[in-house]
């Protein structure tokens, strides 16, 4: 990347190198993928309450059964909301 991007700035300009800082050992595949053509609403971010994403959850229910969209809600397992709060 350095051969790439040092020679698009301005001559002899100080540049930093910072490396990969997400270990992506961390992260799984997913168990499941969308087509990028089907229809879904997709929420990501902070499962908290303050955020909504309950609102969110309840709003989806009332349309889940007539709609073709799929809900996708992507965010921090162990932030998330109590199963309770939906």
């Amino acid at each position: 990347m350095v051969d790439y991007y040092v020679p698009l700035g301005k001559p002899n300009s100080p540049y930093l190198i910072v490396p990969m800082t997400v270990d992506i050992a961390k992260y799984s595949e997913p168990t499941k993928t969308l087509s990028p053509y089907s229809p879904y609403i997709a929420y990501c971010g902070n499962m908290s309450e303050a955020d909504g994403v309950s609102i969110l959850i309840k709003a989806f229910a009332l349309i889940a059964d007539n709609s073709p969209y799929k809900l996708v809600l992507a965010g921090d397992r162990q932030r998330c909301l109590p199963r309770n709060s939906w």
